[in-house]
């Protein structure tokens, strides 16, 4: 949700009094929410018998029984379809409705047979990167009648769809024995723990490189406050004056931090 309204926070005091500007917000709340809806929707129906031999049954209440499959997919597929309606009535654009539906489509078969792409190898990280990264960040600007060619010229763009990779990568990481057990495929998997991990690493620091670069040509302020954040983290990290995890989580509010300063900037 919050990376589809990254792009009103550039206009965010327009947005207090523009009455157009206010109505986009509110129509990407709504069917961001649909999607989100649709999407986790989805995942709950399709993982039913995953979520059970993890042992984590309060995220999904199909698991235990508190809704009927039949019963879950359907409210499923009505929220994404009450969100392209939504979109049809109030910003009949080509555009925007291909991005939502695209959306759709990634968040949909990222979980539901016969294309599942979370269960296939690089497909998995790559889908992630798109629909839960910078295709919402995309969607939010359009929303508001930017044209698509000048925002996905944005730096934050490759930004977002790296640090989504990261993050799905991590979850994987982090049920690598259970998902080798099950003999279910992954990117990690496929590359093996430590590779995964030094994988991780190594996109994180990508993700730093590109963030300084966006920041050094933005404004000197900003880069030294993108810089401050790199080097304790990396400092904290490289010196194990905290564990791998913590470490995540660290980046994690320092990598909001940076795309919200970003869109003020």
């Amino acid at each position: 949700m919050g990376l589809s309204f990254l792009p009103f926070l550039e206009r965010i005091f327009e947005n207090l009094t523009n009455i157009a500007l206010a109505r986009a917000f509110l129509i990407n709340l709504t069917t961001i929410s649909c999607f989100l809806a649709f999407t986790f929707g989805l995942n709950n129906c399709f993982d039913i018998e995953t979520d059970i031999a993890e042992g984590d049954l309060d995220k999904n209440p199909i698991a235990v029984g508190k809704i009927s499959f039949k019963s879950a997919l359907m409210v499923s597929l009505a929220a994404g379809f009450l969100g392209v309606t939504v979109l049809i009535f109030y910003i009949p654009t080509y555009t925007v409705i291909f991005i939502y539906l695209l959306l759709l489509f990634l968040g949909g078969f990222y979980s539901a047979p016969p294309l599942r792409f979370k269960s296939k190898p690089f497909l998995d990280v790559i889908s992630h990167g798109l629909f839960f990264g910078s295709l919402l960040y995309i969607y939010g600007y359009l929303i508001q009648g930017a044209n698509v060619w000048t925002v996905v010229k944005s730096p934050l763009v490759p930004l977002i769809f790296t640090y989504s990779v990261i993050l799905n990568m991590r979850n994987h990481w982090e049920d690598y024995n259970f998902d080798l057990e099950a003999n279910i495929n992954t990117t990690a998997t496929y590359l093996g723990h430590e590779i995964t991990k030094r994988a991780i690493i190594f996109l994180i620091q990508i993700h730093w490189v590109m963030l300084l670069t966006l920041s050094l040509i933005t404004d000197l302020h900003f880069f030294l406050e993108i810089l401050t954040l790199f080097l304790i983290s990396n400092v904290l990290f490289s010196l194990k004056l905290i564990k791998f995890e913590k470490w995540l989580r660290i980046i994690d509010i320092f990598t909001i931090i940076s795309y919200i300063l970003s869109s003020l900037y």
